[in-house]
């Protein structure tokens, strides 16, 4: 009897070593995966705004770097203004500049009026330069915001990082238990014990009666069986047939929104920077979408192409006279679709070249600069155009 539970034990201690220690469920695996697909979203926003932070902090320091240096010059032009207007003032008050220009026959009505000149340009350039500081502060300000922008976007990456790795690993610890619990269940084992039997044959008591002699037979036969564990393994047979995939290529053209197309075809970003203070005394009269290098510029909506021109500040620009009357400036752009030329027709959403950074920008921040001119005529804000287009 003792090596027959003895037996039970050992097989049922064999049984639960092969068995994985706890099940996993499709719910806890899915809502697992789900969170770490989240989290991977999130961290894929924030590595975005950071991207927009750095993009933009480096296209207004160029700006601001020119900036600097038309503020400079007009420092100096101040400077030589006020150098002439005390020359001017030292001969009409005392007669000379350092007695050098006592000899000199200037009309004291003469040096009365080129006095009132000079510091009419005084005044002039002190506005001029009361401006460019305002100009600059603007832009420093903008600077320092986007900077803190980068600083808050790197530490919700550094955050989310910390997150995915330790989600990632618990979806790979679960996923991997997951998978052992479904191949233990793919291999079915099936353990037999025979029940111990024990069987005591007693046959009946005969009893012969004679006078005064009684007989009894008593033999006791006991039979114990033990029978032998049968353990039987069945294994799938499982086949595998790979059948190659079929690759359908198919290019979706842009959706019209409005009747209008983005663009740019491709991730980018842009917000509202119209009348922004520029170098040369210029403001800002269109509006940079920020991209990658190459990203694919279309038409925004059917026109002919206007003019086509390389040079100047806008660098390698296209002129697009929409077939609705509006005329759009495409600048900074790194090249032409392949046979682009003036006078051609281009449906919309049509290559019309690709995103750099040609003429006045930065090398380091490509981008297209485009402008919006209704009916031909002057810019205007085309912000809200792009805005309600462009996802």
């Amino acid at each position: 009897m003792r090596r027959v539970v003895l037996l039970a034990t050992a097989a049922l201690l064999v049984a639960t070593m092969a068995a994985p220690a706890s099940a996993v469920t499709d719910e806890e695996l899915y809502d697992l995966r789900v969170e770490l697909q989240d989290a991977l979203g999130e961290l894929e926003a924030a590595s975005w705004d950071r991207r927009i932070a750095v993009d933009t902090i480096g296209l207004i320091q160029f700006e601001y770097d020119e900036l600097v240096v038309d503020a400079d010059a007009a420092r100096v032009e101040y400077g030589s203004i006020l150098d002439r207007a005390a020359d001017r003032s030292l001969v009409l008050f005392t007669g000379g500049r350092e007695a050098a220009w006592s000899d000199r026959a200037i009309a004291t009505r003469y040096l009365a009026a080129s006095l009132a000149v000079d510091e009419a340009q005084i005044a002039a350039q002190a506005e001029v330069m009361m401006q460019f500081d305002a100009d600059l502060d603007y832009l420093a300000a903008e600077i320092d915001s986007f900077v803190a922008a980068e600083a808050e976007a790197t530490e919700r990456i550094d955050v989310l990082e910390g997150e995915v790795t330790e989600l990632d690993y618990q979806y790979t610890t679960l996923a991997a238990a997951y998978e052992a619990e479904v191949q233990y269940n793919a291999t079915t084992t099936t353990t037999t014990l025979a029940p111990a039997t024990t069987t005591t044959t007693r046959p009946p008591a005969t009893t012969t009666t004679t006078p005064a002699t009684t007989t009894t037979t008593t033999p006791a036969t006991t039979t114990t069986t033990i029978g032998t564990g049968t353990t039987t393994t069945t294994v799938p047979v499982t086949t595998t047939t790979t059948v190659a995939p079929t690759t359908t290529t198919t290019t979706v053209p842009p959706v019209p929104v409005g009747g209008l197309v983005c663009p740019v075809q491709g991730p980018h970003h842009f917000r509202d920077t119209w009348g922004a203070p520029r170098s040369g005394g210029r403001t800002h009269k269109g509006v940079d979408m920020m991209a990658d290098r190459g990203t694919p510029l279309v038409a925004i909506e059917a026109g002919t192409v206007g003019r086509l021109s390389n040079g100047g500040l806008g660098g390698i620009t296209v002129w697009l006279l929409g077939d609705s009357g509006t005329e759009y400036y495409y600048a900074h752009m790194d090249a032409w679709a392949p046979g682009l030329a003036q006078g051609q027709r281009v449906a919309i959403g049509g290559s019309l070249g690709t995103v750099g950074s040609t003429g006045n920008a930065p090398d380091a921040w490509p981008h297209l600069h485009f402008q919006l001119h209704p009916n031909g005529g002057d810019a205007v804000n085309p912000f809200p155009t792009v805005d309600a287009i462009c996802p």
